[in-house]
């Protein structure tokens, strides 16, 4: 059995192996592209392929944009007469 820990909600699951990490997405209906994997010492065999991605995080601290919008604020530079440039 393969223990699989899922977050949001956390949740642990029994899953029978083996099973390929794609396959294991699949079965939760996950995108790769939206999910960081951690898996302990594994064996790499000789076909294995592997990609290393660094992780990336944002948008908690973004700020409102002076329209409204949430993202990326604008430039708060100030000319030295309360304006702004």
């Amino acid at each position: 059995m393969v223990k699989v820990l899922l977050r949001n909600p956390r949740r642990e699951i029994d899953v029978d192996g083996p099973i390929t990490v794609h396959a294991l997405l699949q079965r939760f209906e996950l995108s790769p592209e939206t999910v960081l994997v951690i898996v302990g010492d594994v064996r790499l065999d000789d076909d294995a392929s592997v990609e290393i991605r660094p992780v990336i995080s944002g948008g908690d601290g973004a700020e409102p944009c002076l329209d409204g919008r949430v993202g990326a604020a604008e430039s708060t530079i100030s000319d030295g007469d309360g304006g702004r440039r």
